[in-house]
């Protein structure tokens, strides 16, 4: 298949294609009499398995060992790597939620103590440099 048709099949864009090619996470392909490129239901799937794993996170040195690993064994040992990555990206995602769970909470509470403070009138003539931070929502005082 053409790189166009590769690109279709996986999702991947043409330009992404040849960057894998160059940096090495996918083999140069053969080239047809025409000198196009010629890539084989294996490309495909390397190509597919390094998409998956670029979605995951997983970095280039680590990546690189999982798509050359794939490239030579058959399904069951593939998994068997695969496993704790994913395992160990789904723990990253759980702890990243939790973080943004709590960003959110707070961003929600900060937000209120604003909307309090919007129809009260300040002192005349007190600089926000003065404010004093347990009084004043812009600060973050937490009792609003």
């Amino acid at each position: 298949m053409r790189i166009g048709e590769l690109a279709a099949r996986s999702g991947v864009a043409a330009t992404a294609i040849r960057h894998y090619e160059a940096v090495g996470l996918l083999p140069a392909p053969a080239r047809s009499d025409g000198n196009h490129r010629a890539y084989a239901e294996a490309d495909l799937n390397r190509l597919l398995l390094l998409k998956r794993l670029r979605l995951l996170g997983v970095g280039l040195p680590e990546l690189r060992g999982l798509i050359d690993f794939a490239a030579g064994e058959r399904c069951g040992p593939v998994r068997e790597q695969l496993l704790p990555v994913v395992e160990c990206r789904l723990g990253d995602l759980d702890r990243q939620l939790a973080d943004l769970a709590l960003l959110q909470s707070e961003l929600r509470r900060y937000r209120d103590a604003l909307r309090v403070g919007l129809g009260a009138s300040d002192e005349p003539g007190a600089p926000f440099a003065c404010c004093d931070p347990a009084t004043c929502a812009c600060l973050g005082r937490d009792d609003a």
